[in-house]
Order: C-alpha cells, then structure tokens, then sequence
C-alpha cells in the first residue's frame, strides 16, 4: 500500500491547507450516491455526485477474519441526513465516542467537529499496519468507480504532500466481500501495486471507468472493468502482459493484503467512500458539509492522537 510522508513548517502548511480548502471547496463534489452497487450487476438509478457511497446494506460489513459475514441487519440501512454521518449497521464494531462532545474545527470557518455525528470511534482500534507505532496512521479509503473519491483524490494528495511530521498516510481500496465490484477493483489495486503499476495506472483507471470527466456515477457502462476479461484487455493495453497481471492478481500477497483490508474496515466501521480512518481508531466519510471539513476532521482527530501518544 503506498504511504507519504513529508516535512514543512507549519506556516507554510497552513498557507496551503487553506488554499486547498478553498479549492476543494469549489472543486469538489460533495460525494457519490447513497445507493449501494447491486449485487446483479445493475447499478442504482440517477446516482448523483451529493452523497458518499454506501456500502451494502442487505449485509453486514464483513468480518475482521476477512470470511463469513454476520447475519444481516433486519432491514435496509436508511441514508445518511444531510450533512450527517452514515450510521455503522447492526454488527459492526464502531461506536460514537462516549460523551459526544463537541470539539472546535480545525480550519477557521467550519462547523463544529462532534463525535458520533461527524466521526466514529472504534472500541477495539487496530491500525491498518502497525508502524511506525509513533506514528499516526492516516488511511484514505476509495474505489474506482466513485466519483467523489475522483475529485477528491488530487484534493488528499495535495494534503498529504504537506502534512506534518509524525503521520503516516497510506491508501486503501474499499472492499466488502458481498460486493464483486468492490472487491473486483480492490483486487485490481493490489495486482497493480505487486507490479509497481498502480500509480503509474491510477488516473487512467478512473478515466477508463468514469470517462474523462467525473461524473459522480458509479456505474459500469459498457461493462468497462467490470470482469477480469475486460480487465486483463485494459493492462494489456498499458504494457502489462496478460501472464504477469494473472500471476499478481492470483498471488498469496495480494490476497493477504485483501484480508488485511477487509478486516480493517470492518473494525473501524467504514460504510461510505471516500472516507478516511485515523490510527484504526476513528472513521469518518465525506458529507454535505464538503471536502474542507472532511480534512479538518482529519487534522482533529490527527492531533487529537499526537496528543494521546505523549500523554
């Protein structure tokens, strides 16, 4: 999984936050639809580029061993309010933070951060990799298909780049295993990252799967990557030889990364993309209060876990 890690001073950390806040704010949809992938190939109608994807909501997320699912929640999920934060489903493990109490943004202008509304707080945190411990771990989550995730993508990398020292920020595919698209593209990932292809290749799997603009749809138009045939014609394309793909995609490493992720999601209680999880602690996925307040939660709950490193 690729990780970033770099220095600068706070000033000019500061100067650029702000400035990609303001254009994160201009730029950036406010998140994909709420309308889960079907399992049938079909996609939900008219999917917008408003809310964050969902996960499945016919099954619970899966379980930290990466195998069988716990039963099913009686009944579908409802969709986030705007402006708030998925519900986790019956069966997982994440709670809101006990007391909820608000907590000052990080950015001047944004709304207040609130556990159990705006970010959620695992009982049982598990980083995604255990170092560097000293670390905070930083993991943006994401799929292909996603629109959001799209626009959003440049935005984190522009946030990465400049973050503070003491964060290690990693990127993980979202992955449910009732879900073949989730976890067909979250196989492509780790095929590609064996290869040393993925961020050579990542724009133009968007592009290949979204067309050349974002669009906000998730969907699989004209069966674009949506099967490994049209997969395997897609790294050809790129210079990848059909063995080589084949022999990575089927590798004992990419399924042990494929685990790794299943479990970590499932424990910190991710449910829609983009979303981003703090030290396998916190999890929190865009909302309608936009693409600054999802990176001033971030900056929160990061300094938030420097702050219980050194206590």
């Amino acid at each position: 999984m690729k990780s970033r890690q770099s220095k600068t001073s706070p000033f000019v950390r500061d100067t650029l936050i702000a400035a990609i806040f303001a254009l994160a704010l201009a730029v950036v949809p406010l998140g994909c639809s709420s309308g889960e992938p079907a399992s049938d190939n079909s996609e939900p109608a008219q999917a917008k580029a408003t809310d964050p994807v969902q996960g499945p909501t016919d099954a619970a997320p899966p379980a930290a061993d990466g195998g069988a699912q716990a039963a099913p929640a009686s009944g579908a999920q409802a969709a986030p309010a705007s402006g708030e934060q998925a519900a986790p489903a019956s069966g997982t493990q994440a709670t809101p933070a006990a007391g909820a109490t608000p907590a000052p943004a990080a950015a001047a202008g944004q709304p207040e951060i609130v556990a159990g509304r705006d970010y959620k707080e695992t009982s049982t945190p598990k980083r995604l990799y255990p170092d560097p411990a000293d670390d905070v771990e930083l993991v943006f989550v994401f799929w292909y298909a996603c629109g959001a995730c799209r626009a959003m993508d440049p935005v984190f990398k522009q946030y990465a780049a400049i973050h503070s020292d003491g964060v290690k920020i990693r990127t993980l595919p979202a992955l449910y295993d009732k879900n073949e698209f989730w976890m067909m593209h979250g196989r492509l990932y780790f095929a590609l990252e064996q290869l040393g292809k993925e961020e050579e290749l990542h724009q133009a799997i968007f592009e290949e799967i979204q067309g050349e603009s974002p669009s906000g749809a998730h969907s699989h138009e004209n069966e674009r990557l949506s099967s490994l045939p049209s997969i395997i014609s897609f790294v050809e394309s790129k210079g990848i030889s059909k063995e080589d793909f084949q022999k990575a995609w089927d590798s004992p490493e990419v399924q042990a990364n494929i685990d790794r992720g299943l479990a970590f999601i499932q424990n910190v209680g991710i449910e829609g993309v983009p979303a981003m999880a703090i030290d396998g602690r916190y999890s929190f996925s865009i909302s309608r209060k936009g693409p600054g307040f999802f990176l001033a939660t971030a900056d929160f709950l990061i300094a938030k876990e420097k702050a219980a490193k050194t206590e």
